[in-house]
């Protein structure tokens, strides 16, 4: 008799039991891996802000502590200019004498002098450009800027009634009327004349002329005109 035996069937289906709960270390690295995520965020958004925030203090430490270049004119002399706004008529000393019978020398500092001043060797005639016949010294001046301050045209000063130094005609210089063989200016004339027309003294009277600056002056009788 044969017995059969049972043929083993699939497991059956559960039916609704709880369940199992994943392994913990699965749960872990799923933790991990966000965590991760959320890092490396918060490292490149510290990364452009730290770039932003470097770059604006520096821009302001920049404007505020950079100070701004100022061009500052050469400085100038305090002391005024003893020739600065000379009239025309007004004497200057722009020469003194030396021993007498020597040529006169430049001042170190010419100024305005009145021209009764023994000093006062030259007359302004005019201001700039010098076209007057006269003129023996011209004067000029700028600023600071290169800017021209004055021109002036002086002449010497020739005066009827005072004396001066001849030895050297192209220099004279007003000296007392007692200096050893100084002359003494009896008349001035602006033009050429004969020394007919000059003022008499007991001696006569004698006269130098200057064909190029159209110009007489009269002496005394004694005093010799020099050539």
């Amino acid at each position: 008799m044969t017995t059969s035996s049972p043929v083993p069937g699939p497991a059956p289906e559960s039916t609704g039991g709880p369940a199992s709960a994943p392994p913990k270390h699965g749960r872990a690295i799923a933790l991990g891996f966000l965590l991760g995520m959320v890092l490396c965020l918060v490292v490149v958004g510290a990364f452009f802000l730290g770039t932003r925030t470097s770059d604006e203090p520096a821009a302001a430490r920049s404007a505020t502590t950079s100070t701004a270049r100022t061009t500052t004119a050469p400085p100038t002399s305090t002391t005024p200019d003893p020739l600065a706004g000379m009239a025309v008529g007004e004497c200057a000393a722009l020469q003194s004498p030396g021993a007498p019978g020597t040529p006169a020398r430049p001042v170190a500092r010419p100024e305005k002098v009145p021209c009764e001043a023994l000093g006062s060797i030259y007359r302004l005639v005019q201001y700039g450009p010098c076209t007057d016949p006269q003129v023996s010294v011209q004067q000029t001046q700028r600023d600071s800027t290169g800017s021209l301050v004055y021109h002036y045209c002086f002449a010497f000063d020739w005066q009827a009634g005072t004396c001066y130094d001849v030895a050297d005609w192209a220099e004279p210089m007003k000296v007392d009327c007692g200096t050893p063989e100084s002359i003494m200016v009896t008349a001035v004339f602006n033009e050429i004349t004969r020394v007919q027309n000059c003022p008499m003294d007991a001696n006569g009277a004698t006269a130098r002329t200057w064909d190029k600056r159209n110009l007489t002056v009269c002496m005394r009788g004694s005093d010799g005109p020099g050539n």
